[in-house]
Formats: C-alpha cells, sequence, structure tokens
C-alpha cells in the first residue's frame, strides 16, 4: 500500500498520545515494573505486569496507527478506543488482578500509581484530540456552508 504523504496530517495531540504511550510502554518494562519473583513462587501481581506489557503495547500501536490515519473520524474512533483502553487499563492493577498485600511492595508503591497517571494522561489527550476534530469539522462545514450560499 501507497500511503500519499500529503494527506497525513498530524497535530500536538497525536504526538503528545504517541509520547505518552512510549513512555508507558518503556516504564512498565524498566522504570515500574512490578515485584520481582520471589524464589520460585511467581504472585499475582506478576500477571498484572504481564497484562499491561500487553496493554502498553496495544497502546503504542494505536498511537502510532493514530499518526499515520488521514481520515479525522478514523482518529476520533481511535481516540474513543483509546479512552476505553486507559479506563480498563486503570482497573487492571489492583482490581481486576490483584496487588501484593503490603503497601511497600513496587507493584503497589510505583506500577499502581504510574499507570494511573498514564492513564489519565491518554483519556486527556485522546479528549483534547476529538475537541480538537470536531471543533476543527464544525470550522470546515461553516466555511463550506459561506462558500456554498455566496454562489
Amino acid at each position: 500500500m501507497i500511503v500519499n504523504k500529503s494527506k497525513i496530517k498530524f497535530g500536538v495531540t497525536d504526538c503528545l498520545l504517541f509520547v505518552v504511550s512510549v513512555l508507558f510502554l518503556i516504564g512498565i518494562y524498566f522504570w515500574f515494573p512490578v515485584c520481582d519473583a520471589m524464589g520460585d513462587k511467581i504472585m499475582s501481581c506478576h500477571w498484572a505486569g504481564e497484562v499491561m506489557k500487553g496493554v502498553c503495547i496495544l497502546f503504542a500501536a494505536l498511537c502510532t496507527l493514530h499518526i499515520f490515519m488521514p481520515d479525522g473520524m478514523v482518529k476520533t474512533g481511535m481516540d474513543t478506543a483509546l479512552i476505553g483502553l486507559s479506563v480498563l487499563s486503570v482497573c487492571v492493577p489492583g482490581n481486576i488482578i490483584s496487588l501484593c498485600g503490603n503497601s511497600e511492595m513496587s507493584c503497589r508503591k510505583y506500577t499502581q500509581p504510574w499507570v494511573i497517571v498514564f492513564c489519565i494522561a491518554m483519556i486527556l489527550f485522546a479528549l483534547a484530540d476529538i475537541v480538537f476534530y470536531l471543533s476543527a469539522r464544525s470550522k470546515d462545514k461553516h466555511k463550506r456552508s459561506k462558500a456554498g450560499s455566496s454562489e
């Protein structure tokens, strides 16, 4: 498939979504990973971390596609998917998959709060992208209706 570069338009919110998703992906692996295994025992927070790694890969893939998508309505649909995925992601560590009982463990002290921070950032940037797109679309409609009425 050949991509027509003249049709690709991306703005600040597209770039912010991409940067946040990549930082989230790097963070879940290196900056705020869940607890290490204790000997042969794999704790439940390990599985929360595995799920979050998969979710972060999905975030990064969606945000990468979002940049190269020329159609604004498709971008709005992808923003809606990012918001839904963010809400689900906040619920994974500690709610859907339990974490360690000790509040001093890495999963409770670092992973859970940082997942919440990154998901809130994703929600805010996706909402901003939707608002910017819809306002640009309404301005474009307004211009077309004025141009059509003056003929």
